[in-house]
């Protein structure tokens, strides 16, 4: 008879529990749907681009982040920026912030004088637009990479991928200037490389008989996977990681669906101008070493770290 009534006890616990959940769920998910959502500008070059399941993903975990919905908005491409208001007004009549890429920023000045109450945030990635260019703006926020310090990860990466291979160590910087090479460097050099590293302007200097220790690209140079290089490559690029080649090993993705969430809260704070790190995926089945891996990971997580002193 007591563990009868033991047994009914917990089950009542268990019960109650369950019931206890089940509300603060239901409760979470009225919230979570009457917030005033996010919306994001896409379109479908860019869509093919990145890859539809990945959006998605990227979608549900920004949602999860931000504890209300992100939507997205697709428009044609090159929509002008008329068409652009028209199409943000039919999907939210009060969102809580518009994210516009840097190739709509005209839409995203229209935007935001037809509805300069609502925050429009404009995601300039490594092309750096200043806040200056669009005047005094109201609730108009411009958030750029943080090239330098992508860099200087990228470099890190660099240096642990390449090791002891005693090979050079090649870096396309879509046209870095002096400073950001000097960043990049600065990584190789944290990472225990101590040779200079060759600053190719095109894919045809890349011409080493004997290959390279690692390859970096960033913004161009695309074609180059086409060679299937045999060195590890570290790749900025929004395209989808199943498109590139077998050897590349990280990829720094600053689109703005990595940079949303950020973008985003930044905003909340009023911050009108600033610099988001790219998100770094690693591929662990790329890199056959497991010290090579806890390397590369450990670095990124450096290079962040090191920003933030800096900036503090």
């Amino acid at each position: 008879m007591v563990y009868i009534k033991t047994t009914m006890k917990t089950g009542v616990k268990i019960a109650a529990c369950v019931c206890v959940i089940f509300v603060l769920l239901i409760l979470f998910a009225l919230i979570f749907f009457l917030r005033a959502p996010v919306l994001i500008v896409d379109d479908e070059p860019f869509i093919a681009l990145y890859g539809k399941e990945r959006i998605l993903k990227q979608q549900i975990l920004t949602s999860i982040t931000l504890r209300r919905r992100v939507k997205q908005v697709i428009i044609a491409d090159g929509a002008g920026p008329d068409v652009l208001v028209l199409a943000l007004e039919e999907a939210a009549a009060r969102p809580y912030c518009v994210i516009f890429p840097n190739r709509y920023a005209e839409g995203a000045r229209r935007y935001n004088d037809r509805f300069p109450g609502i925050p429009a945030i404009l995601l300039t990635g490594r092309a750096g637009t200043g806040a200056g260019d669009f005047g005094e703006r109201e609730a108009f926020f411009v958030f750029s990479g943080s090239v330098g310090l992508d860099y200087y990860r990228a470099g890190l990466c660099a240096g642990i991928l390449a090791g002891t291979d005693g090979r050079g160590i090649a870096a396309l910087l879509d046209g870095a200037q002096t400073e950001r090479r000097t960043d990049f460097t600065q990584g190789l050099r944290d990472a225990g490389i101590e040779t200079d590293p060759l600053f190719p302007f095109v894919v045809s200097q890349l011409d080493a008989k004997d290959g390279y220790a690692a390859v970096v690209i960033a913004g161009f140079g695309g074609e180059y996977l086409e060679k299937n290089p045999r060195w590890p490559v570290v790749l900025f690029t929004w395209l989808n990681p199943a498109l590139t080649s077998r050897e590349t090993a990280v990829i720094f993705d600053d689109s703005p669906w990595a940079q949303a969430a950020a973008a985003v809260q930044m905003a909340g704070k009023n911050q009108k101008t600033g610099e988001i790190p790219a998100k770094a995926l690693i591929f662990p089945k790329k890199v056959a070493d497991d010290r090579i891996i806890r390397g590369l990971k450990n670095a990124v997580r450096a290079g962040l770290k090191k920003n933030a002193v800096s900036d503090g």
